[in-house]
C-alpha cells in the first residue's frame, strides 16, 4: 500500500514537471527539454500490412512490479500502405525520461479497431541509438 501511494506521488510530481515543458513558438525544440527519440517497427512473419493499420508507440515505466506501467510519452502513426520496417520519432520530456527507473516501449498496431501485431517481449529505451521493436501477430 505504501509503494504505491509513493508511485502515485511520484508520477504527480512527474505529470507536474513535464507540464512546464514546452516547445517554444517556433517548430523548434528548446535544446535539454525534450529527448529525440527515433526507431523502427518489424516483424519476421512474411506477410503483409493492410493499407490502413494504427500503431500505438508508447514509452512507459516499467520498473514498479504489480502496477500498470506508468505512460511517459505516447506517439501514434498510421501506415497509408507502408510496410515494414515502420520508422518513428518522438520527442519525451527530458524529466520524465530521467526520473524513469527502466523505461520500455509498448507497441500495438490495429486494423478497423482490432488488435493485430503487439510486442510480447520486454523492449527496453536504450539511449542514444535507434530503437528496434520486433511486434508479433495476435491470432
Amino acid at each position: 500500500m505504501i509503494k504505491k501511494f509513493i508511485y502515485i506521488c511520484l508520477s504527480l510530481i512527474l505529470v507536474a514537471c513535464s507540464a512546464s515543458l514546452k516547445p517554444n513558438g517556433s517548430n523548434t525544440i528548446v535544446a535539454g527539454d525534450y529527448v529525440a527519440i527515433s526507431g523502427d517497427i518489424f516483424y519476421h512473419i512474411k506477410i503483409t500490412l493492410p493499407e490502413q493499420v494504427k500503431i500505438v508507440i508508447r514509452l512507459e515505466e516499467h520498473a514498479i512490479a504489480d502496477v500498470s506501467a506508468a505512460i511517459i510519452a505516447t506517439k501514434t502513426i498510421y501506415t497509408n500502405g507502408k510496410q515494414v520496417p515502420i520508422s518513428f520519432n518522438m520527442m519525451v520530456p527530458k524529466v520524465s525520461l530521467d526520473a524513469a527507473i527502466s523505461p520500455g516501449f509498448t507497441v500495438l498496431l490495429y486494423h478497423q479497431n482490432r488488435l493485430i501485431f503487439i510486442n510480447k517481449s520486454n523492449m527496453p529505451y536504450k539511449e542514444n541509438v535507434r530503437q528496434l521493436i520486433k511486434v508479433d501477430q495476435v491470432y
